[in-house]
């Protein structure tokens, strides 16, 4: 994987933002109120952070606020008149690893320098990641349906991403 300089950074957040200004203005004309259109930027900056973010959060190294956000944005969408994003509850099923090592996981190998756990850990660890994005999934497909009923492009489409 290839990583992006400050510079490259920067210029992809600054593209960012000024493409979702201008899907705010394109969804406006075709109906959407601004709050609304400020909520689905809000939407798509918190999906980028998850996505950026989803192996931290397997790990448990993540403290909750990027869940907490996409909690409080599907809150405030449902609520606005949009049609409602379901992802909480998918949020809340997921586990982290180190919650499952250390807190509530059941049939953890002891010797955690063993082959065993490691193939525990790793099943465990796909298993957790493929849930976290089956979350980023649903919002880029929330997204998509946004896209086609207001003539917006809010939806990723994946060109810009570095493999």
């Amino acid at each position: 994987m290839a990583y992006l300089n400050k510079a490259q950074y920067d210029y992809r957040r600054e593209s960012a933002a000024a493409r979702n200004l201008n899907n705010e203005e394109i969804a406006v004309e075709h109906g959407m109120t601004g709050y609304q259109a400020e909520l689905i930027s809000k939407l798509c900056a918190v999906r980028h952070d998850f996505h950026c973010n989803i192996d931290s959060i397997v790990k448990g190294g993540d403290d909750n606020s990027t869940s907490d956000e996409i909690e409080n944005i599907e809150y405030e969408i449902n609520e606005s008149g949009l049609p409602e994003l379901n992802i909480s509850s998918m949020l809340l099923d997921a586990d982290d690893m180190n919650g499952l090592v250390y807190e509530y996981g059941e049939d953890v190998p002891e010797d955690h320098d063993s082959e065993e756990f490691q193939n525990w850990y790793d099943d465990n660890y796909a298993r957790i990641y493929s849930e976290l994005e089956e979350v980023n999934k649903s919002i880029e497909k929330y997204l998509a349906n946004i896209d086609n009923q207001y003539g917006t492009r809010w939806c990723p489409t994946g060109q810009l991403r570095i493999m």
